[in-house]
Parts: structure tokens; C-alpha cells; sequence
């Protein structure tokens, strides 16, 4: 101590020696007991003693070490002991009381001139660990005539160094600690268990336990499998300067707040999951089964020990089927993301910190497709199939080109064009020859959602979130998790969006609103739009950071009159779709109805050209599509001036067009073969509108 030597014996602290018999040694600072039973001494000043039956001896001065604080000393296996400081002066080796060898960094370049710490390795040679963090030494090894520097090791200002049963070099610095063991090499923090990172001292015991002493965190066990950490109420015994065990087996901490005596005690131990939260709460769970769509997972952890209050234990963890190593935490709860379907088991023991286990606890955990989710990707991979690319020209086929060179990457890819162009089509080629093709393809039009529903649409809300949440729902991100989303319209998101989304872009996680948990999400995306996003990034009602992030590869759809020599096979096809569809005999386009076709310079693009055989193929009549059916003749003369006996008012124009086709699909509204879908419009919708038109839908006989 900084008063003196202090005899213990037993448990009893009979007094200061100093001034006492003839031991008159002041400010101690470092203590070893060598094979032979002798006491050797180091103070604070440099100066090295030898208590040898009573006798105490002043050892010879080491020039080097003189004024300097002995911070440490080792026995080497034919009995020198070591001596060194991490002030400076490099190393003293004493073969006897008055026999000294000196090794300072002035005579030899490969000795630290400040040693941070010193052992005796498996071999019974001596390792010399720098603190100075410049020198870069690191660990030096003497192997009986010279020092080698021990290649792979890079720390800073080693201040610990041990070496445990199985010859493994564990090593303390102020940024945590360091196993090596040639093969590997392993680095330990406060996230992996350690009170603290700035570690004073270290120490295996005959068990084969590492004892790390700290500055400030009390003094944390290693047994193999987890960190204990003991602290203590007195500040001042949380840093622990050096460790030693006796031959009971105790173990003594000698700490700035003097002598503490640590006894490790056997006694039981509990553990147990008391809940499982996931897509809704499961008490005491043994097995239970979920569907994939449950979101994140949570164990709530209970653990109990005779002897320690709860706050004292750790749980040492591990998810069977999602991870391979075990893991440790103080918490009692442990959470894990959205699993994919499949077989788990969670394995979980308590340990409190006389290092006694639980039994282990384990909890069967099987994840299964939700059919919901199934049926809906089903539909959604229908109603993707309903549109193809058809075209042969060159612009055509430079567009399957660029989209089958980005389809295998996981780039975010911004498709660009006019309206009515493809570009829903082209995101969806994307995503079928992706290797993402067997997950959701979930298509959102931004443009089509209110403002103040943005972000519940894209990232969901949980229950009671704002008004009308009266459900939990999951956000198209979370539904697309694993597959692809298309964002279209990206061009008409709001800017507090455009900030959420970036977010979103660059972390890959998300909260639902009104949530406070980060979920992680999987998902490749893809924007498209028909705007100039360039354009809106200068006049900055676009941010530009956003932008940037969306138009990595960027993609343009050519609009039609680019490419009219695809028109008469997009025609054809559309022909031969809506024929299917009516249930009736594909007609025939004459080749005035294509001549017309491709003088038109179709401003609505390959959507006005569908819309266009639509019309043509519920107005045609004798098998044939002419320039009539199309309803584009007057563009091969000159518009003359209609009639007003030609003029019908808008209500009665579409009360006549509404007949038409309910003639055709024989009343029947709903369905695959119902107006609705053939005008693109809800059921509802279209109800509605023919009430207020007064028009009473007519079924065909036999139809109910």
C-alpha cells in the first residue's frame, strides 16, 4: 500500500509492518512470491526487496528502473524474476537478491521501453507487453537469449497479459480486451458482456477462469461461456489492480479500496420464458406455431437465484435455426426480426455471478406462410401476368437489354416515361427475372394515396394509432419483405415523405406509425415516374438527396410514336385479349383499321392504343376491325364541322356507352367477364353511376 506492507492472515489484517521489527518499507506497489517462498517487493520509487526468512534484503539497484513505479514482476522458469515498469527503463531480470541484468530499449531496440505487463507463457518463457501504443512492439517474447516480437498482435498500451490452461494469450488494453491463440483472434466489449473496457488486471484461475480486473467496473468472470461482472458498493474497490488465489481456492482483489475477498458458492438456479409477443401475445410458451407475417419477435426472460437479486443475472441465449453462437444479456426481454418460415428453437439459461447455471429452458418455434399472404401474391402475380413487353423494334429491345442486365442485382432502379408507356410492365419484368421472382411483387401508386395516408400505406400503423386505426396493418414494405416494391408516381410524393422514404432507402428499416419498434426490411426497390425529377430537384420541390438514391439505374420507356412499328402487334394483341374476354370470335384488322392505327401518333401511348381496341373490338359487329370500329377515321380527312344533330350532351353520351357494354357483357357487372373490369372501374363505382344515369342493368336468361 501507499503506507506500507500489510500482512494478512486469514482474514485478519494484524497491521502496517512499516516501522515495526526491522521492515521499514514504504509506498509498496507490486508483490510476488516466488517457488522458493520468498517475498519480493516493489515500491513506488524503483527500488526492489527480497523477504527471505525473515530477513529482508535490499536487491541491487536497477539503474534503468530507478524513480520509476515497479508495476510488475514474474518468475521465469529457472527463477529470475522479472521486473519492469510502465513508466519507462524497459525490464530488470534478477537471478538473485544481488545478481541484476538489465534490458532497456537504449541497448536493445526490440525491448518496450514502457512495459504495460508481463507473463510466463506455456513454454516457460517470458512475454513482454508494451504500453506505449507508438513503439509498435506490442508483445515481445524472451526466449532465453534474445527478444522476438510475437507477429499478429497490434494493441494499444497493453496494460494486462495473461495466459490460460489451454496456452491462449489474453490481453488488456483501455479499449477492452483480446484473446489470441494463432489460428484466430477474438476482441471483447462492454457489448459482449465487460462492465468495463479499461482493463487494470488479469487472471486464470486453477479452474481455468478468467478473473479481468477493471478500472471503475469492479472485477467481470470468464468461464468459457459468458461475462460475469461483480461490483461493489465502495467506489474505490471497483478498480482492481491485481488478483491472486490462494490455496483454498478464494480469490483476493486488491483494489484502490483495499483487500477484497471473493469466494465463489455453489447454490440453484432458475430460468424460464413467461412470454413470447409476436402477432399476438403467447404466456409460458413451449410450442408454438406462427404465421411468417407476425413482424418482430419477443421473449420476455424471468430468471431467480437463492442467493442474488434478479438484476444480478445474465442470460445466455441463442435461436436455434437463425443463428449458430450463443449470446449474452442483462435485459429480460430479447427480440428478434421477422423470421421466414421454418423450424426454430430458442434456448435460454440464467447464470447468476458465482457462475452457477439454470437449466436450460427451450421454447419450439415453428413459422409458417400465412395463406393470406399466399392467396394475395397469387392474385398480385395474376394480375402482374394480365400485361407483357411485346414489341420488336430497336428501342425495344435496347429496353429488355438494360432491364435484363439490372434484373440480377439488387440495384434500385428508377423507370422513366410517359404516361400510358409500360413502365408498370417493366418493373414487373424486372422482378420475374430477379432472383427475388417467387416473392411479393407489391405495386403502390403514390400519386393515388391521400397526403395524410402516405406513410400508414407504405410502413403500416399499429391499433389506435390516429383516428379510424382500428386494427394493426402492415405497410407494402413489410408485405413486399423479401420481394420487390414498385413505387409509382414517385414524382408526386410529398416532401415530409420524400424525407421518410430516404430514411427508409438508406437504413432499410422502418416503424409503423404509431409504433416504436425498428423493423428491418428486405425489400428491392423500384420507382417510376413521368416526371422530370431532375427538373423538380432545381426548382426544389424534390429532394435532391432523394433523387440521387433512386437514380442508380435509371431505365426509359419509349413511348409509342418511338417505336410504331410495334403498333400492329400490340393491336393484335389487345384484340385477341378483349375477343377472350367477351367470350366471342377474335375479329379480323383490316388494313385500313392499320393504316389508321399507325398514322395516329397516339399521344395517351400503348394505354390509348389498348383503350383504342377496346372500344373496337365491343363495337365490331361483321368479324372485321375497320377505321369505324377504331373510331380514329376522321384523322384520314379533313375534321368537318359537326352537326348539332351529332352533338349529344355528356350524360347522354355515356348513358349510350354504358348500355353498349352492359349488352355486351349481358348484365353481368362483377367478375372477370363484368363491365367493371372491362371499364377499369369498381364495382360500386360503376353501380352508382348507372343509378344516376338511370340505367337498369339487364341479366342475360338463365342468370340469377
Amino acid at each position: 500500500t501507499s503506507k506500507g506492507l500489510v500482512a494478512v492472515d486469514g482474514e485478519m489484517v494484524p497491521g502496517l509492518v512499516e516501522g515495526s521489527n526491522d521492515y521499514r518499507i514504504a509506498e509498496v506497489t507490486e508483490i510476488l512470491t516466488d517457488r522458493g517462498g520468498r517475498l519480493w517487493i516493489g515500491k513506488r520509487n524503483g527500488a526492489v526487496y527480497v523477504l527471505d526468512d525473515d530477513v529482508l534484503v535490499q536487491c541491487e539497484k536497477a539503474e534503468p528502473l530507478r524513480r520509476h513505479r515497479i508495476d510488475s514482476m514474474v518468475e521465469d522458469e529457472s527463477g529470475s524474476v522479472w521486473v519492469a515498469s510502465s513508466f519507462g527503463g524497459g525490464v530488470a531480470q534478477y537471478r538473485s537478491a544481488h545478481a541484476l541484468v538489465c534490458h532497456t530499449a537504449v541497448s536493445d531496440a526490440t525491448i518496450p521501453a514502457r512495459v504495460g505487463a508481463m507473463a510466463i507463457g506455456p513454454q516457460g518463457t517470458v512475454f513482454l507487453g508494451s504500453a506505449d501504443s507508438q513503439d509498435g512492439l506490442g508483445v515481445v517474447e524472451y526466449d532465453g537469449r534474445s527478444f522476438q516480437k510475437v507477429e499478429g498482435i497490434s494493441m494499444n498500451a497493453i496494460s494486462a497479459m495473461c495466459f490460460d490452461h489451454e496456452g491462449r494469450m489474453w490481453l488488456g488494453s483501455e479499449e477492452g480486451l483480446t484473446v489470441y491463440d494463432h489460428d484466430y483472434v477474438t476482441s471483447y466489449g462492454i457489448e459482449d458482456g465487460l462492465s468495463s473496457e479499461l482493463i487494470a488486471s488479469l487472471f486464470c484461475d486453477r479452474l481455468g477462469r478468467l478473473w479481468i480486473g477493471t478500472e471503475g467496473g469492479g472485477v467481470c468472470v470468464h468461464d468459457g461461456k459468458v461475462f460475469q461482472t461483480m461490483d461493489f458498493d465502495r467506489p474505490l474497490c471497483n478498480t482492481v489492480n491485481d488478483i491472486w488465489e490462494d490455496e483454498m481456492g478464494i480469490i483476493w482483489l486488491a483494489t484502490n479500496g483495499g483487500l477484497v475477498k471473493r469466494v465463489l458458492q455453489s447454490t440453484e438456479v432458475t430460468a424460464e420464458v413467461i412470454e413470447l409477443v409476436a402477432d399476438h401475445g403467447y404466456p409460458n410458451p413451449v410450442e408454438v406455431q406462427m404465421p411468417d407475417t407476425a413482424g418482430r419477435l419477443t421473449f420476455s426472460l424471468l430468471g431467480a437465484s437463492r442467493m442474488e437479486r434478479p438484476g444480478n443475472l445474465v442470460f445466455r441465449f441463442k435461436l436455434e435455426g437463425h443463428e449458430s453462437d450463443w449470446r449474452q444479456t442483462r435485459d429480460t426481454e430479447v427480440s428478434y426480426p421477422k423470421l421466414e418460415a421454418g423450424d426454430y428453437r430458442f434456448l435460454v439459461e440464467a447464470v447468476d455471478r458465482d457462475l452457477n447455471y439454470s437449466p436450460q429452458v427451450s421454447v419450439i418455434l415453428t413459422v409458417v406462410a400465412d395463406p393470406r399472404i399466399d392467396a394475395l401474391n397469387q392474385a398480385l402475380r395474376a394480375e402482374g401476368a394480365q400485361g407483357e413487353l411485346i414489341g420488336e423494334s430497336r428501342a425495344m429491345s435496347e429496353l429488355m437489354q438494360q432491364i435484363t442486365e439490372v434484373a440480377w442485382t439488387d440495384l434500385t432502379v428508377l423507370v422513366l416515361g410517359e404516361t400510358g408507356t409500360g413502365k408498370g410492365l417493366a418493373a414487373r419484368k424486372i422482378h420475374d427475372l430477379s432472383e427475388r421472382r417467387d416473392k411479393p411483387f407489391i405495386h403502390v401508386n403514390c400519386g393515388a394515396v391521400q397526403e395524410s395516408l402516405i406513410d400508414s400505406e407504405l410502413f403500416g400503423h399499429e391499433r389506435g394509432a390516429f383516428t379510424g386505426a382500428f386494427s394493426k396493418r402492415l405497410g407494402k414494405f413489410e408485405l413486399a419483405h423479401g420481394g420487390t416494391i414498385l413505387l409509382d408516381e414517385i414524382g408526386d410524393l410529398p416532401l415530409e415523405s420524400q424525407s421518410r422514404l430516404l430514411t427508409v432507402l438508406q437504413e432499410r428499416t422502418i416503424e409503423r406509425v404509431g409504433g416504436t419498434q425498428t423493423l428491418t426490411v428486405d425489400v428491392r426497390v423500384i420507382a417510376a415516374t413521368n416526371r422530370d425529377l431532375s427538373e423538380a430537384v432545381r426548382t426544389k420541390s424534390y429532394r435532391a438527396d432523394l433523387f440521387y438514391r433512386l437514380n442508380v439505374f435509371p431505365i426509359r420507356v419509349p413511348p409509342l410514336r418511338d417505336r410504331m412499328e410495334d403498333a400492329p402487334r400490340l393491336a393484335a394483341h389487345f384484340v385477341s385479349v378483349f375477343a377472350s374476354h367477351l367470350s366471342q370470335p377474335e375479329p379480323v384488322l383490316t388494313p385500313e383499321a392499320l393504316k389508321v392505327i399507325a398514322s395516329h401518333d397516339w399521344p395517351g401511348n400503348v394505354r390509348e392504343l389498348e383503350h383504342t381496341m377496346q372500344r373496337a373490338v365491343i363495337r365490331c359487329r361483321g368479324g372485321f376491325i375497320t377505321p369505324r370500329e377504331l373510331g380514329l377515321a376522321d384523322e384520314l380527312r379533313p375534321m368537318e364541322p359537326a352537326t348539332e344533330a351529332q352533338i349529344l350532351p355528356m350524360e347522354e353520351f355515356e348513358r349510350q356507352y354504358f348500355k353498349r357494354v352492359l349488352e355486351h357483357t349481358g348484365g353481368v357487372i362483377h367478375g372477370n367477364r363484368g363491365a367493371a373490369k372491362l371499364l377499369e372501374m369498381k364495382p360500386t363505382t360503376l353501380r352508382s353511376r348507372l343509378e344516376k344515369l338511370g340505367i337498369r342493368k339487364r341479366r342475360k336468361k338463365g342468370t340469377s
